[in-house]
């Protein structure tokens, strides 16, 4: 009755029960609201006094989103000894999403003189040795527990600045975001207990329905940006491709739900896209900034799901600043 396992056990499965009945990151989101409010009404004029022009504002909000996700990553810890597979494949996978990251900030950073080494006193060049070397250590800290996992964190921290410093600034800037946040929401589901978001890989109504939310809005976001519409495949064509396409991808949502699958998951958000860009091909125009709403319903729902209580109200203000001038959102229900 007392042995030490038995206590740990029903611990951890209490635990797991109060985390599905009420999950963190929903009631993180709850109490956010007040600071949602205030970036709604208050947001645009805070982006104008830190010099955010309305052209940029989808580019300085990829750049600042993938920023905070990689610090999020790094300084979460890195403790492989919850995975349930002991050759589980998330350690490299959080290495390539924060080679990702790092690629897109060199690029961003262009501008950025680095510290210059010749010529300089022996003071600076042992400051500059010292802030490398916290650097190093920081990153290395998501790669705690072994020490290959710190070595790699490094290495891809380092060779991603170096890669994006190489490339045009921004370059593709709104496409890499949009895969950083769907790489992340997809490791979330691979092993949620490591990033806290459920426990013992069990997994909720809400977890599911949020990691859908994620995955839908980039899927909408995507289709509205980079297809154009054109008018084009014949109303009747149109109509039967339509429902086909509606049942393949509410099969593969109820799939999902049933078997929390990543490969079902990818599925599914693959259909909902083919859904969206098929209804914009279609049409003959889409409404204003619509592209602009659903990328900052893409941040809200990230937000949500990592407890960056920052990214969702970035999402917010961009929403607040666009709404005005935009067409009505109920104009985007030929996406369905």
């Amino acid at each position: 009755m007392f042995d030490e396992t038995l206590v740990v056990q029903s611990a951890i499965s209490a635990f797991n029960n109060a985390a599905l009945v009420a999950p963190t990151f929903f009631w993180v989101g709850v109490l956010a609201l007040p600071l949602m409010a205030l970036a709604y009404f208050y947001g645009a004029d805070f982006m104008r006094r830190i010099g955010w022009r309305r052209p940029d504002l989808m580019q300085n909000s990829c750049v600042l989103t993938v920023a905070i996700t990689l610090i999020w990553l790094i300084s979460f810890g890195g403790n492989y000894d919850v995975l349930r597979d002991g050759r589980s494949v998330l350690p490299f996978c959080i290495a390539g999403v924060v080679f990702v990251c790092c690629g897109l900030l060199g690029a961003a950073s262009r501008t950025v003189p680095l510290p210059r080494w010749r010529g300089t006193t022996l003071r600076h060049r042992a400051v500059v040795v010292a802030a490398t070397a916290a650097l190093a250590f920081f990153v290395g800290l998501s790669g705690v527990h072994t020490w290959w996992g710190a070595a790699l964190q490094i290495a891809v921290f380092g060779g991603g600045l170096a890669l994006g410093r190489t490339m045009p600034r921004y370059a593709r800037t709104a496409i890499i975001c949009p895969v950083v946040i769907l790489g992340v929401t997809t490791l979330i589901l691979m092993q949620p207990e490591f990033f806290r978001f459920g426990q013992l890989g069990a997994l909720g109504a809400l977890h599911m329905l949020a990691l859908l939310a994620v995955g839908g809005a980039i899927a909408a976001a995507l289709a509205v940006r980079y297809v154009r519409p054109a008018g084009r495949i014949h109303h009747s064509a149109y109509v039967k491709l339509k429902w086909m396409l509606r049942f393949v991808s509410m099969l593969a949502i109820v799939l999902f739900l049933l078997t929390e699958s990543v490969p079902v998951f990818l599925g599914a958000i693959g259909g909902v896209f083919a859904m969206f860009a098929m209804s914009v091909w279609h049409a003959n125009a889409v409404p204003k900034n619509l592209d602009v709403h659903f990328w900052a319903i893409v941040l809200g729902a990230f937000g949500l799901i990592t407890t960056l209580p920052v990214i969702s109200a970035l999402g917010v203000m961009l929403w607040a600043d666009t709404d005005a001038d935009s067409g009505k959102f109920a104009d985007a229900k030929f996406l369905l």
